[in-house]
């Protein structure tokens, strides 16, 4: 089943801290099970008076993720481990 992992990482002081601590777990999760990682730098739709964080609420919307079976999404902060 095409599966697709996705998570939000938005402005430059989420990204540097997502590339420092978790990008490489991300990465290495998504490749050990076959998924395809999807790391959103950008809204997906403008929501005003809402956070961020519904932007997983629009993950519909996203063009490339619109062939897979499976998306989940992944909070930017956790910490995958083995």
């Amino acid at each position: 089943m095409k599966t697709a992992i996705v998570t939000i990482v938005i402005g430059p002081k989420y990204t540097e801290l997502f590339d420092q601590y978790s990008r490489a777990r991300f990465e290495d999760y998504a490749r050990r099970h076959g998924y395809e990682l999807f790391v959103l730098d950008r809204e997906v739709r403008p929501l005003p008076g809402k956070k961020l964080t519904w932007q997983k609420c629009c993950l519909q919307d996203v063009e490339g993720l619109r062939d897979f079976e499976r998306v989940a999404f992944f909070d930017s902060d956790i910490l995958i481990a083995r």
